[in-house]
């Protein structure tokens, strides 16, 4: 509330009176709230054509006040223009009561007023609502803050918000892929940014560190939405010259490839996102044009292990980051069959060669006793092992098939010949087999 002194003019008591009305949390209407603003701010405008020097910055930061409170009533959709303007007058009463404040209110008047000016700040980027057609507002705001050197430290306040609310507006933007706004608004903050930068030059508010801050956002904004742009430029011409395309232009593949490289680039240790879409598409190149499955999965595994590090955000809604994971999953198949096949081709051979031993060892599988007594006799293990075939009954023999599974082991082979190597891989399965039929015994 307004303070009323023992002696006050009529006229700038009533607008006190009329402020204070204002305020009342319950029991007034927005239409009756703007009238008292409308009407104390008038009678303090009239004021301060005739007011003592003395008495200049607390009449300065009441009209301040009024200005900023008629600001909050006004309807953003319908009087904008009114409310900056009221914003505006806010700003430049408050600025003029900071500098004029008294010197035994220098640290309680400064701190309120500093505050309310970057309230005034935020309410007037608030009221824009990111409309760029309503930016030229803004250099109404910087009017406001005036030229003069005692108003350094509000005029950087005003550039550092002005900067931050361009870049929001930036990363707006370019979530609706408008990638030449986003250039836009990343030129207007940079702008604002260095601006506050020249202001600051010898002040002694140390506003080093956020101004440093805000420009690496800015950075950070500019390189995302290049690397977005040069990757959906390879989008298209991958979509149409090369998959729509009856000829293949292995030129053009070139270039999309470059497209796709530079966009890596322009975000790498920056935005680890499209740093990881952008190494996903190069897979894509290599898996579906050039067919080099070896070299694709580096891209891919790259890729998804730079998405997983985002943890917690949810990469599985994300088309590209499906397709990675899928070539990932079928990159993996291809090398087990691969694999398997090879390893088919050394043990064929050797399968050929013991065939009668093979027989013979399938013919004693069907039975787990037979088939104990059969490798123990024929083919008995090249690591220790303590079998006896009468201490072997119903209640134990669960026991004795897994000791020969361990013993028989492919992996406790890999020292002895090829040969034997097979021979133990063929007994493992059949001890498996037998060993699953007592497994929930």
């Amino acid at each position: 509330m307004h303070r009323k002194p023992n002696k006050m003019n009529p006229d700038l008591q009533m607008a006190n009176d009329l402020y204070n009305k204002s305020q009342e949390p319950h029991g007034i209407s927005r239409p009756l709230r703007r009238s008292y603003l409308e009407k104390s701010l008038s009678l303090y405008r009239s004021q301060m054509r005739h007011t003592a020097q003395k008495n200049v910055p607390s009449l300065q930061k009441n009209y301040g006040l009024a200005s900023y409170r008629l600001a909050d009533v006004l309807d953003a959709d319908d009087d904008l223009p009114l409310i900056i303007f009221h914003l505006s007058e806010a700003i430049q009463a408050f600025s003029t009561a900071w500098v004029m404040r008294p010197k035994d209110k220098q640290t309680e008047w400064g701190s309120r007023l500093e505050e309310l000016i970057s309230d005034c700040f935020e309410k007037s980027h608030r009221s824009l609502n990111g409309d760029v057609t309503k930016f030229h507002f803004i250099d109404q705001l910087s009017k406001a803050v005036g030229n003069g050197k005692e108003n350094d430290v509000h005029r950087i306040r005003l550039h550092l918000a002005n900067g931050q609310y361009f870049y929001r507006c930036g990363v707006k933007v370019m979530e609706g892929n408008d990638y030449l706004s986003t250039v836009r608004m990343v030129e207007y903050a940079s702008h604002q940014f260095e601006l506050a930068a020249q202001s600051a030059h010898g002040s002694t508010d140390n506003f080093s560190i956020d101004i440093s801050r805000l420009q690496e956002d800015i950075s950070f904004l500019r390189k995302s939405c290049e690397a977005i742009k040069l990757r959906e430029q390879a989008d298209r011409l991958f979509d149409d010259q090369v998959m729509q395309s009856e000829e293949f232009n292995f030129e053009m593949v070139w270039t999309i490839l470059d497209l796709y490289k530079a966009s890596e680039m322009h975000c790498r240790n920056v935005d680890i996102e499209n740093e990881a879409i952008a190494l996903s598409r190069q897979g894509r190149l290599f898996h579906k044009i050039f067919n080099l499955r070896s070299k694709a999965h580096t891209y891919y595994r790259a890729s998804f292990d730079l998405a997983v590090s985002l943890h917690p955000k949810d990469m599985n809604n994300f088309e590209w980051f499906k397709e990675c994971k899928t070539a990932l999953e079928e990159h993996q198949k291809a090398t087990v069959r691969e694999e398997e096949a090879k390893k088919d081709k050394e043990r064929a051979p050797y399968l050929e060669k013991m065939k009668d031993k093979l027989d013979a060892l399938k013919s004693h599988a069907t039975d787990a006793f037979k088939l104990l007594k059969y490798i123990y006799t024929n083919h008995p293990p090249k690591v220790s092992y303590d079998y006896k075939e009468n201490s072997i009954d119903s209640t134990n023999i669960k026991k004795a098939l897994l000791n020969a599974i361990i013993q028989y082991h492919p992996d406790k082979q890999v020292q002895y010949d090829m040969e034997w190597r097979v021979l133990s891989e063929e007994i493992t399965k059949c001890l498996n087999v037998r060993y699953e039929c007592f497994k929930g015994c």
